[in-house]
């Protein structure tokens, strides 16, 4: 049986990936609570091979992962986390450094920095707690220019951005992300068609 092919279809080409990456956002968080290890372990479980968080720094220079990047204080009032130091942080938010040693390294973690100082932190552990995890981390920023001072340290660079805040097009700033060693774009879901 001799297959049929259209000269005007485009073949669909193979990823350039090894394997797709499925991220499990904020862990298994349909079965657990979101931000957590047990979230996390049980997406690993589930067979995810990635994990996404949003990363922040407390008041005394610990990454840690948490949605919201406030906590809850006495009368209601919300406390941003870089106000907080880690031992006042409530239990169930965890460290970067206790995911990569209770969750191990053999996935990709894609991480949303919320402030200035959180991509260099992570760096730094990483290479203190699991440097053989430093090329399957990919550190997101709406702003790439954040990104730049982080370049050549062996994560991956991610402008997470909108097409709507890419006045120069789509095209041209894969241009200038390649020249600028930014590795990725990451377009909120209704960004494709």
């Amino acid at each position: 049986m001799r297959a049929w092919h259209h000269p005007q279809v485009q073949q669909r080409l193979p990823s350039l990936l090894e394997d797709p990456i499925g991220f499990a956002h904020r862990g298994a968080r349909a079965y657990s609570p979101e931000n957590t290890i047990e979230s996390f372990q049980l997406a690993l479980k589930l067979g995810a091979n990635g994990l996404e968080s949003d990363v922040w720094t407390t008041a005394d220079g610990v990454a840690v992962l948490d949605h919201d990047g406030l906590v809850r204080r006495r009368l209601g009032r919300n406390t941003p986390i870089s106000q907080v130091k880690r031992a006042d942080l409530p239990g169930h938010i965890p460290e970067f450094a206790e995911l990569l040693q209770r969750c191990g390294t053999a996935y990709h973690l894609s991480l949303d920095l919320k402030d200035a100082s959180a991509g260099q932190r992570v760096i730094d552990v990483a290479r203190e707690v699991a440097p053989e995890m430093l090329p399957r981390i990919w550190l997101c920023h709406p702003r790439y220019e954040t990104l730049l001072p982080l370049r050549g340290q062996g994560v991956k660079l991610v402008d997470s951005t909108r097409l709507d805040k890419m006045k120069e097009g789509p095209e041209r700033r894969a241009a200038v992300l390649a020249n600028e060693g930014i590795d990725a774009v990451n377009l909120y879901h209704t960004d494709w068609n």
